[in-house]
């Protein structure tokens, strides 16, 4: 029977997609079973009620069981897992609990033959798993939604010079309006016609105040019940350029999407106060403003 890594998920799409890819490689790896917990890193998301983002995706693992994720009382037992597992303590001693120690890049190679291996962390940056790159992106492959208005939408995406705009409203934009000028500003450089801006929002309404586009947009103002986000991600992925927030689910849907387009993104030291937005998460090709 093969040893297992068993990743831990929590936060939002964005960041579950970045765990998961880091134990994907961790598991091929060390020629691990990879297992999904997902239901103890949303326990306690009393603020954003988070869940499990990632059942439309091609996922090659499987879900743990309760007795993988350590229920009942899996914080405390998992605690123990930890302790004992580092020190040999018998019983515990085949269990290894692996958590980040930093928000930077950790260029470590991990290497387990513990029976179980626990991977609970967010493992922010495209150098985790650039060497497994196409698994990842095989994996990632998203089940089309089944309404007519998304359909349509990608249609309409699909068949025009799609320019992806994300503005995600969790602090105050106000510094980010001359990032968001300057990158339009760029694709109508680069692009004089045919362009058509797609503006994905945790609040259209206020984001088309904020941006000042009226002509050849989509303000995408309907994926708003349980499981949105997620037919965010699939319409973003079939857009050809891409001006990104601060955020990881943009960051996907540039990262996701086939074209050899532009890629815009705010560079932190311009616009932003948030250190662990770094040029860790960014291929040499993205374009920082």
């Amino acid at each position: 029977m093969k040893n297992k890594i068993i990743v831990r998920l929590r936060g939002g799409l964005g960041n579950q997609l970045f765990q998961y890819a880091f134990a994907k490689r961790l598991s091929l790896f060390n020629n691990c079973e990879l297992v999904v917990d997902h239901l103890s890193g949303f326990q306690r998301d009393y603020k954003y009620s988070r869940s499990y983002a990632l059942s439309r995706f091609a996922l090659s693992s499987r879900l743990a069981s309760k007795h993988e994720m350590f229920f009942p009382f899996e914080r405390i037992r998992r605690g123990f897992a930890k302790f004992f597992g580092v020190n040999n303590i018998p019983f515990f001693c085949d269990y290894l609990v692996e958590t980040e120690e930093s928000s930077n890049f950790d260029p470590f190679d991990f290497k387990t033959k513990k029976s179980m291996s626990i991977i609970d962390g967010y493992w922010q940056s495209l150098h985790y798993f650039t060497d497994v790159e196409q698994c990842i992106r095989d994996e990632y492959l998203i089940s089309p939604p089944a309404d007519a208005v998304n359909l349509n939408a990608a249609s309409i995406i699909d068949s025009s010079n799609s320019i992806a705009i994300h503005v995600r409203w969790f602090t105050d934009n106000n510094n980010l309006l001359d990032y968001y000028k300057n990158a339009i500003a760029l694709i109508h450089t680069n692009f004089s016609n045919n362009t058509l801006f797609i503006v994905f929002s945790d609040d259209p309404l206020r984001s088309k105040s904020f941006l000042g586009l009226f002509d050849n947009v989509i303000y995408v103002d309907w994926n708003n019940d349980y499981g949105g986000e997620v037919n965010d991600l699939w319409l973003m992925t079939r857009c050809k350029h891409f001006i990104i927030a601060d955020s990881t689910l943009s960051w996907w849907g540039a990262w996701l999407s086939a074209s050899d387009g532009l890629r815009i993104y705010p560079l932190p030291n311009n616009y932003l106060s948030n250190n662990s937005w770094s040029s860790k998460l960014f291929p040499n090709s993205w374009i920082g403003l």
